[in-house]
């Protein structure tokens, strides 16, 4: 089997100074296995795939080796019980035998035993006690043990769920209350695990020394080890209030993004806030890519990233404990790449992007920020989340400053620049003028002209010229575009608009037909929850009529809505030149009438449709990489929600004269263009 495929993450050995790590393994930790079926999913090739992998990658060599030992009856009383450590112990010898080993497994949940699981276990519990101890001792900077069987199910009385003895909760219990010496009177536990932690969370339910944190499959208390105690709202008791911390996943297949989210605006500002003196991570990797457990989608380069952030807090003393993950090839390369974390290697991209966020995260994220924030008051600054990667520039306004942040759904939409052919075709409608203020009543278009007048003798600049901005979607909806100009939301929105910095309404606006195919892609966006939202395609298409709506706002503006349509916090800057210069290159047609300015968004590439009235007509959409995948069904067309669907129909009913039928039935013939499209 190959265990170390060639689409794995590739690093870069760091060219500092190698932080001193410790690394634990012990073949002896092999002998504990399942003697009635050879297929058991914890088995022993779960750690030697994972340190034959390091030792390929020259991690090991870079290493400090720490000496494997057993852990003492002391030690292991420290959480668990006189009678449970003594059955642990003995369990192995001749006085049970096989038949007297099945039947003790029977009276545990998901446990079995043989001849090597007293010394494998004892091993196990006292190889992570020794390289923790190391760390806290300033010996090594940082650890990790690559141990088994794992343990954070293990209750103080009783084997469960794999799991003997509870390594990590006797390795922080010790640091923290026997240990006082070594200076660790805070710590944090990370419990990546695809599987609730009970044994870890039971240990610490009142102790205020020792925060834990764990992001786990929940399935409304039916996934293992079930139960309510791994949902959000159980915090912990007494002085430990608000240092239990639960992630509870609903369902399978939360990936990257999910997880960096929640690095994000959960663990991360709780962590630096508690400020630990160690962190000790229960590094499940059954939340990996391709685990038949877990069946969640993190790859290498999550885990990698999730460790690294976890070592700019306690000053990178932290240690790696192996936990759950039952795919070899998964968990030895999830296992690599946080040892190159700890090493400070250079992270070389994949050229696979992080999967997308599921349409639960930021929902859920915002529930476990509700009931935290009380004990944990740096969640309600973050109240709003966004999606974990950088934002540019810097903050619109003091206005803006104090409103929520800018929501973004996806981490996935990396692809190059595109450009497209010029579009032409525009055909006037009719034209009016827009009330102050959320109305869709139409004035009179003389009104506008003394309207215009009045505004244009305050307004100066190259950034104060006015363009036609071009809507197709739910912005046709007056009211809703509104919200982009002014702020605030409209009925079926489920995350506010910031505004523009000029909060003025558009000076008129027409109704246009264009020669570009409107469609409805992508599964969810955090405005309008789940359900596609509008696109047209870049390239126009002979006999294509999609109705638009086309504003008359600033420059200004128009940068102002490109950047929230993005999801972008931050003053438009070099980094996206969206002014006279390229308004010009783009109606001469150099390099094309479309440029994909901001390659990161949905809608990162701005189209030039014409003039009307000596101004011209501008929108933005997607890629032409972007529609490519949709075409080709790599990336998701998705009919609309009900609320994105009905904003979209009040505008086209309450402005072009149609009918409510007939605007749901042109709502319904809207679809992705075939892969060839032309003139």
């Amino acid at each position: 089997m190959d265990v170390f495929p060639s689409s794995s993450p590739s690093f870069q050995r760091s060219p500092q100074d190698v932080p001193i790590v410790g690394l634990v393994y012990d073949a002896r930790m092999c002998a504990h296995q399942n003697e009635s079926n050879s297929e058991h999913p914890e088995q022993p090739e779960r750690i030697s795939s994972i340190y034959q992998c390091l030792k390929s990658a020259g991690i090991v060599a870079r290493c400090v080796k720490v000496e494997a030992r057993e852990a003492t009856d002391e030690e292991l009383r420290s959480v668990h019980t006189e009678s449970h450590v003594e059955l642990m112990k003995a369990v192995s010898s001749r006085t049970y035998g096989r038949h007297g080993r099945k039947g003790i497994a029977k009276r545990y949940n998901s446990i079995y035993f043989n001849e090597g699981s007293s010394e494998s276990a004892l091993l196990a519990a006292g190889s992570v006690i020794e390289v923790s101890d190391q760390v806290a001792q300033g010996k090594l900077k940082a650890g990790a043990a690559i141990v088994r069987p794992p343990g954070h199910h293990a209750e103080a009385d009783a084997a469960m769920g794999f799991c003997l003895f509870n390594n990590v909760a006797i390795a922080a219990h010790l640091l923290v209350h026997k240990k006082k010496q070594l200076g660790v009177q805070k710590l944090l536990i990370v419990d990546w695990d695809v599987h609730h932690g009970n044994g870890t969370q039971h240990m610490f339910w009142s102790d205020p020394q020792v925060l834990y944190f764990s992001v786990h499959r929940f399935d409304d208390g039916s996934f293992y080890p079930a139960g309510d105690e791994g949902n959000y709202d159980h915090v912990g008791v007494g002085k430990g209030a608000g240092y239990n911390i639960n992630i509870p996943w609903p369902h399978g297949q939360f990936g990257d993004a999910d997880y960096l989210a929640v690095w994000e605006h959960v663990l991360m500002p709780v962590a630096r806030k508690y400020n630990p003196d160690m962190v000790l991570i229960s590094a499940g990797f059954d939340s990996a890519e391709g685990d038949p457990l877990g069946e969640c989608r993190v790859t290498p380069t999550a885990y990698f990233k999730m460790t690294k952030q976890l070592m700019e807090i306690a000053e990178g003393r932290v240690v790696i404990v192996l936990e759950g993950g039952y795919n070899l090839t998964s968990i030895s390369n999830s296992y690599l790449a946080c040892m190159h974390a700890l090493l400070g290697d250079v992270f070389l991209e994949n050229p696979t992007h992080l999967n997308s966020l599921l349409a639960p995260t930021l929902p859920l994220i915002e529930k476990v920020q509700n009931e935290l924030q009380k004990y944990w008051p740096v969640l309600s600054i973050n109240q709003k989340v966004s999606c974990p990667r950088p934002i540019a520039g810097q903050v619109l306004s003091s206005k803006l400053e104090s409103s929520k942040e800018v929501m973004c759904q996806s981490v996935d939409a990396m692809f190059p620049s595109s450009t497209t052919n010029g579009v032409d075709n525009i055909q006037d409608s009719h034209k009016f003028a827009t009330k102050v203020g959320h109305s869709s009543e139409i004035v009179h278009t003389s009104s506008a002209v003394s309207r215009e007048e009045q505004v244009l003798s305050t307004r100066e600049g190259t950034e104060n010229s006015y363009v036609w901005y071009v809507c197709y979607g739910s912005n046709m909806w007056l009211p809703r575009f509104m919200c982009y100009i002014q702020g605030g939301q409209v009925e079926g929105m489920v995350d506010c608009c910031i505004g523009c910095r000029d909060p003025s309404p558009p000076l008129a606006s027409l109704w246009l037909t264009i020669p570009n195919r409107l469609f409805f892609g992508r599964n969810y966006s955090y405005t309008w929850g789940i359900g596609g939202v509008a696109f047209i395609d870049p390239l126009p298409e002979r006999d294509v009529k999609t109705h638009v709506r086309a504003y008359k706002i600033t420059l200004e503006q128009f940068k102002d809505i490109f950047h929230q349509e993005n999801c972008i916090e931050g003053i438009p800057n070099q980094k996206f030149p969206i002014d006279a210069n390229l308004i010009q290159s783009l109606k001469n047609g150099l390099p094309a009438t479309s440029y994909t300015i901001f390659e990161d968004g949905w809608y990162g590439t701005i189209i030039y449709l014409g003039d009307q009235d000596g101004l011209p007509i501008l929108s933005f959409t997607c890629s032409l990489d972007d529609m490519a995948k949709f075409r080709s069904g790599e990336l998701d067309v998705h009919r609309p929600s009900a609320a994105y669907e009905q904003a979209i129909v009040r505008g086209l009913i309450e402005n072009m004269d149609l009918s409510k039928e007939q605007a749901k039935d042109y709502i319904v013939g809207a679809r992705c263009p075939n892969p060839t499209p032309g003139m």
